[in-house]
């Protein structure tokens, strides 16, 4: 069944194709009650959202060794997305996980945020769900992906800054596969989580992305305590 993974040119494909949650379950599992909302897909119209099981999002698009050669990625996007959570929603959180009063700085490999919106982004096309015909991710994108090829210079994350601190009262997941206006390049993803985006542009991308490759962002919500989290380049 290895000719499903979308990786299987690597030539090291291993068991069964597995039901791969291109958005994370670490992730997922922040989200309150047992659905979702989701926006931003090519299957729903322009504003239009629609509420499924938050484990349903996936597609098998990947085989066993592959997907699980990728779980790094999904741990640490998920102590990432558990520092946001904290400060904007911390009524969403566990205690056993919940931030204390004296943490005042986290620290995160921004390669691994990277590669993991490419996870998204190869997940994604694979599932069909972006703009684009096809359902095979570029060759090249799975090689960087799998650490088979050098991470392009022009590959980079972009966050935006903080202009509004208002969450939704149920906070939904929102994806953008961003392609150039005549759809015939594709420029990269977009991931809002909260009130916070996340962008891995590929060389090109239609308007301002946001800050290139950020050192720190300062969070400080309500009066609350500050907190900053920094983010460290390291080949993983």
């Amino acid at each position: 069944m290895s000719d499903r993974c979308y990786a299987n040119f690597l030539g090291n494909c291993k068991g069964a194709i597995s039901r791969e949650h291109y958005i994370s379950c670490s992730l997922l599992k922040l989200v309150p009650g047992d659905s979702v909302t989701i926006r931003g897909v090519p299957w729903l119209g322009k504003g239009e959202s629609r509420v499924i099981d938050k484990y349903a999002f996936c597609a098998k698009v990947l085989c066993e060794h592959h997907n699980h050669e990728l779980s790094v990625l999904d741990e640490e996007i998920g102590r990432l997305f558990h520092v946001l959570f904290d400060v904007f929603r911390k009524d969403y959180m566990p205690a056993q996980v919940a931030l204390t009063d004296n943490d005042v700085s986290v620290r995160f490999n921004g390669r691994i945020v990277e590669r993991w919106l490419l996870k998204m982004l190869c997940g994604a096309i694979a599932a069909g769900n972006w703009q684009g015909a096809h359902r095979e991710p570029d060759a090249d994108l799975v090689k960087t992906l799998f650490n088979q090829r050098e991470w392009p210079k022009q590959f980079k994350l972009y966050s935006s800054e903080f202009t509004d601190y208002t969450v939704p009262e149920n906070p939904g997941i929102d994806f953008q596969v961003n392609v150039s206006l005549d759809g015939n390049i594709l420029q990269g993803i977009k991931v809002r989580i909260l009130c916070y985006d996340f962008i891995l542009a590929l060389g090109s991308f239609q308007g301002i992305p946001g800050l290139e490759r950020p050192s720190d962002i300062h969070i400080c919500k309500d009066g609350g305590r500050p907190l900053n989290i920094k983010f460290y380049w390291l080949e993983t």
